[in-house]
């Protein structure tokens, strides 16, 4: 073996043991990140031309954050569609940080579940509490008074979980994860998704109608002007007039400050939703993001 030859080893083994040690302290660095998640269980559902098979699948959301759906086999007449986002992490400093971050990827999914396969996707539960500021002392003079015969008053309170059948067109986590990814870098999409999320969030209340109605504010912006903004998308100027004409006559987008409940049908409210998410797809899809509305 020549002095070159010997050389030449020489820098291999040193390659290779430098790779080896590289390989082992990553393989250390991963068990040592504890695992924090988000697990939001929705339905049940049934997805459709799923049959009896499984998913099990895990898809890269951004900054270390993954998003992981599992549906059992065999759930043909529904079964609970599970989605956990995780992030490693290695420092109790880290854990708001990376709990505030896994928050606001969930909500990104959320909002795009919708447009994904998916029907809408709660992630928040309001619960509206309505008591007296005065202070009363009628459970205290109850107490006295039923005690008096020798009897004591009690209370029980009981829980039940009502879950509602929702069908899914197609499994959505793996689409819902790249419109995310989009709306993370990308402003308009975000600000668009989040009007159509928000004003189905706020369904019932006056204000839905003013988010609504933002949507096609925003495209006609974008676009600068109503008929490049119909010409872009390929809306008929029809939709696009009677979309206006619902939230405009009606005077809804001043709903929530005369706070009035508008007459107009549960049929139109309906259409002014599936119009609107039909043309935040149709958005999406100049995005190249194959959207469904």
């Amino acid at each position: 073996m020549s002095v070159a030859d010997s050389a030449i080893r020489r820098n291999l083994l040193l390659y290779a043991g430098s790779e080896r040690d590289r390989k082992t302290g990553a393989e250390n660095a991963v068990e040592e990140l504890e695992r924090l998640e988000f697990v939001v269980k929705e339905g049940p559902v049934v997805i459709q031309n799923q049959g009896s098979a499984k998913i099990d699948a895990c898809y890269p959301v951004w900054d270390g954050i993954s998003a992981k759906e599992f549906f059992p086999a065999g759930a043909e007449r529904g079964a609970f569609y599970v989605v956990t986002l995780m992030k490693g992490v290695s420092d109790a400093k880290q854990m708001r940080a990376a709990e505030i971050e896994l928050s606001k990827a969930l909500f990104k999914i959320a909002s795009a579940w919708v447009f994904s396969g998916g029907s809408h996707m709660e992630i928040e539960t309001r619960e509206v509490i309505v008591s007296p500021r005065g202070n009363s002392n009628v459970d205290t003079v109850l107490k006295r008074l039923v005690g008096r015969d020798g009897s004591t008053p009690i209370s029980s309170t009981s829980e039940m979980a009502i879950g509602i059948l929702a069908t899914y067109s197609q499994a959505p986590l793996g689409l819902a994860t790249d419109i995310a990814r989009l709306m993370q870098n990308d402003f308009l999409v975000s600000r668009l998704i989040s009007y159509y999320h928000q004003a189905w969030t706020e369904r019932g209340t006056p204000s839905w109608a003013l988010a609504l109605y933002k949507v096609r504010d925003l495209l006609q912006t974008e676009y600068a002007g109503e008929a490049r903004a119909r010409r872009a998308l390929g809306i008929p100027q029809k939709q696009w007039k009677q979309f206006g004409r619902l939230l405009n006559d009606n005077d809804l987008r001043h709903a929530e400050i005369r706070n009035v409940a508008p007459s107009i049908s549960r049929q139109e409210v309906e259409w002014l939703y599936k119009t609107a998410r039909s043309w935040v797809a149709k958005f999406l899809s100049t995005k190249g993001v194959a959207a469904i509305g």
